[in-house]
């Protein structure tokens, strides 16, 4: 029998919608989280995967290309 578990992972980046009619049309900033869920069969340790080990590999890829950044929508003029 397959278990699950899930690690939580955040970021922080900015963005914004262009075609709003409000506060945000204009770059702002968010808090985001992203959950991911693994599932597999308890291994000797007694756990589907180490948590670090998601933080090393996915949380890495994060941190490197979208912690802290802007996130653009297709066609935004900004993104010229």
């Amino acid at each position: 029998m397959p278990h699950e578990a899930t690690r939580r992972l955040e970021f922080d980046a900015g963005h914004r919608v262009p075609e709003h009619g409000g506060k945000c049309r204009t770059p702002h900033g968010h808090r985001y989280a992203v959950d991911v869920t693994v599932r597999g069969p308890l291994g000797r340790e007694g756990f589907v995967l180490d948590f670090g080990e998601i933080k090393a590999t996915l949380g890495a890829w994060i941190d490197e290309h979208i912690d802290h950044t802007t996130i653009y929508q297709r066609g935004d003029s900004l993104m010229e």
